[in-house]
């Protein structure tokens, strides 16, 4: 086969031609043609994005095709280093556009990355512009696992003008708005675990990790599991696609095999209380605008319209962003102002952050502090007959310092410190009484005040 457009010299390969009825150039599927080698490496197949892989011709269509052992790749580039991979079986590359029904993604960042196992993959030549479309059966419903921001992505079309810094994640179905989902790689509910069970008699998550030490290996064959599970060998891929999907193996359906990942034995682990995990999951609804974005400056993720946010369940932590919109950086680290709701204590400010790694938030630029106490009326009881809640009318304000939501090794709240939450006031702080409301607001702040050391 000779291109001079891609290859300097002719490629081996096999042809094959078939005489078919109402033919067009354009719905031709013949003559084809199969390189041998599926090694060939042509830089700007189209404009800045290099391919490695096999070559064949199908009708008019140029198809960039892998191996069983190998699949072909295209390479988008950021500031001459790989930032974006895809792999894929069989890429149809035309001059105006690339496609793809099953692709691959890794993006490179820091020595951490974003992945998915199967999207739709599509680039427009003309406007530089890369669309990746996660659908609803198969490696396709996989969330992306994003190693840098420590956190799982569901939503369903990632967008990248490839010459902006900035990648748009956005829901793009049903009707209305749609709820794109984040939660920590750490997040871990007793309720979804049992959803995994179904009406199985033993949970397959430790139906699996034991069959894994019996055979001493983290490779597992489908037919093998299937015969110790003594359950249909269909039955058995259908429920190990479903656990690839949520990270806790890697499914190979051309060798019909899984891989134990890490994530099996942590669940396994959380469920019965011997590591700690968390509560973190950042809900999003949102028209106009998309769900998130990633500036590929620094990487640092925006979340908009979101849910108020659980910290943690046990000691009420929940956070109220301002605008409905958070900054992620990396290992769930994140930015924000709004409200913080702790316990009997509401904080209201800007420039928050969220500590994960040592479970707290520091409050930098509080604007007022308001307490919650028990109803001095012992008649206003709520349905359960304890006190209500009401907030005392004087207002703290001027406050700097941070909030430690638990001990840093309980995020679960399985174990019990009732001390926590905890607050530590780090400059002096003040209430003042100016407002019209008392005496007509004659006690101005200059000169009458009440003082709060750190």
């Amino acid at each position: 086969f000779t291109n001079t457009v891609y290859f300097q010299k002719p490629l081996m390969g096999k042809f094959r031609d078939k005489i078919l009825a109402n033919v067009t150039a354009d719905n031709a599927s013949y003559p084809r043609f199969e390189s041998y080698t599926s090694g060939l490496e042509i830089k700007n197949i189209v404009p800045d994005i290099d391919y490695k892989g096999g070559f064949s011709m199908n009708g008019n269509k140029m198809i960039g095709s892998g191996t069983k052992e190998d699949d072909a790749r295209l390479l988008f580039q950021r500031n001459n280093k790989p930032f974006l991979i895809a792999y894929s079986d069989g890429f149809v590359i035309r001059k105006d556009k690339i496609t793809s029904d099953n692709t691959s993604i890794k993006i490179l960042f820091e020595g951490d990355s974003i992945f998915h196992p199967g999207l739709t993959f599509k680039y427009i030549v003309r406007d530089r512009e890369l669309a990746l479309i996660r659908g609803e059966d198969g490696k396709s419903k996989s969330p992306y696992f994003d190693s840098f921001h420590q956190i799982d992505m569901y939503f369903d079309g990632l967008y990248w003008k490839i010459d902006d810094p900035i990648i748009d994640l956005k829901m793009i179905s049903g009707v209305g708005e749609s709820k794109a989902t984040f939660e920590s790689s750490n997040y871990f509910r007793k309720q979804r675990f049992l959803k995994l069970q179904s009406l199985s008699e033993f949970h397959p998550l430790y139906s699996i990790k034991k069959f894994s030490e019996k055979s001493g290996s983290p490779v597992i064959y489908t037919d093998e599991l299937a015969k110790d599970m003594r359950l249909p060998a269909n039955e058995v891929r259908t429920m190990l696609i479903d656990f690839s999907n949520q990270g806790f193996v890697s499914y190979d359906s051309k060798e019909d095999r899984a891989v134990i990942k890490d994530r099996l034995n942590y669940y396994l682990l959380a469920n019965v209380g011997k590591i700690d995990y968390d509560v973190i999951q950042f809900e999003s609804v949102i028209n106009a605008k998309p769900n998130a974005s990633i500036n590929l400056l620094n990487f640092e993720l925006t979340l908009r319209g979101l849910a108020p946010i659980v910290l943690s369940d046990s000691q009420n932590v929940v956070i109220y962003p301002a605008n409905q919109e958070i900054k992620v950086q990396k290992n769930r680290e994140f930015f924000f102002a709004g409200r913080v709701k702790a316990g009997r204590f509401d904080f209201f400010g800007k420039e928050f952050s969220f500590d994960y790694q040592n479970f707290k938030i520091n409050l930098d630029n509080v604007d007022s502090l308001r307490l919650k106490v028990e109803s001095p009326d012992p008649n206003d009881v709520d349905n359960y007959g304890n006190r209500r809640m009401v907030a005392v009318r004087s207002v703290l304000e001027n406050i700097n310092g941070d909030l430690l939501i638990d001990n840093q090794g309980n995020k679960s709240g399985l174990h019990n410190f009732p001390e926590y939450p905890i607050f530590n006031s780090k400059k002096d702080s003040y209430v003042y009484y100016d407002k019209s409301f008392i005496q007509q607001g004659v006690y101005l702040r200059d000169n009458f005040y009440f003082h709060l050391d750190p």
